[in-house]
């Protein structure tokens, strides 16, 4: 799909409409092909999530789509109060579908404190190294949502559904095991100015459109803040980058700084463990 990459142009309308054929088909054959009798998935209230709903839907019907929205008791609990949570609701009523929420406090505990009575072999108590940082905490959250759709995803004879966008897999801006782990990425292809462009092209709510992106690991957070660049100009680097072209080039064409540029690309090159399979080591 990169070789047409969309922009805001005359003939935005018929890439939109190819790009989304091609993703509703993707669904299609991978739930019919591994004998699944539909799709899982989790719904933060992004545009990722949103856009990966929609084409799910309308690939397989509402009824074979399940959406779930976690939240936080010990934060919040009352999840309706959540900005998230009413937008989740609007674009299941735009859907025309549901969804579950799930309060995910109580996991979360007991995988705390599981971790902190933890026994050495002689029983006396182990210390964990390092701190509990919000990126740990939030690491661990997600990986818990995860082990949660799947179990959903069994029950119902169901795959699990990511909603992890090109340019975030290509930066490795997930976790791994968490919101990476996943059966199919129905928007794994689409740069993130296109995830936008095609959410617009199908109707998604403006107010979803609209919203800052943030992996929701705490109040405030922002992705483009965590980034350090916008995802305009970050997209057209992994563009460029993705084309073979060299860093002179990059620099040339974007205008960024070659700071920036080494960031981005320590970002690519570090992250190559999220996107392969788990090394073995060869003995046949």
């Amino acid at each position: 799909m990169t070789n047409m990459k969309l922009s805001l142009t005359d003939d935005s309308d018929e890439k939109c409409r190819i790009y989304e054929e091609k993703i509703i088909s993707f669904i299609r054959d991978s739930v019919s092909g591994s004998g699944s009798d539909g799709i899982v998935m989790g719904l933060s209230g992004g545009i990722d999530s949103a856009l990966a709903a929609a084409l799910a839907v309308r690939a397989l019907g509402p009824d074979r789509v399940l959406g779930i929205f976690f939240y936080d008791s010990s934060k919040t609990p009352d999840p309706s109060v959540l900005t998230d949570h009413r937008d989740v609701r609007d674009l299941c009523d735009f859907l025309e579908t549901d969804f579950l929420t799930i309060d995910i406090r109580s996991v979360m505990t007991a995988a705390k404190d599981a971790i902190a009575a933890a026994k050495t072999s002689g029983s006396g108590a182990f210390c964990l190294p390092g701190n509990e940082s919000r990126l740990v905490s939030g690491n661990m959250r997600a990986r818990l949502f995860m082990a949660i759709l799947y179990t959903f995803a069994n029950r119902m004879n169901r795959l699990v559904a990511g909603t992890t966008n090109r340019t975030e897999l290509m930066i490795g801006y997930f976790t791994k095991f968490g919101d990476g782990a996943a059966d199919i990425e129905p928007v794994g292809d689409l740069y993130k100015t296109e995830v936008r462009i095609l959410a617009k092209h199908m109707g998604i709510p403006a107010h979803i459109l609209e919203k800052a992106p943030s992996a929701g690991f705490f109040e405030g957070q922002s992705d483009e803040a965590d980034l350090g660049i916008t995802y305009d100009v970050l997209d057209r680097v992994l563009e460029l980058y993705a084309a073979g072209e060299s860093r002179e080039t990059i620099l040339k064409e974007t205008g960024i700084s070659g700071e920036l540029y080494g960031s981005v690309e320590k970002r690519i090159l570090s992250s190559a463990h999220k996107r392969n399979m788990p090394p073995a080591p060869p003995v046949h």
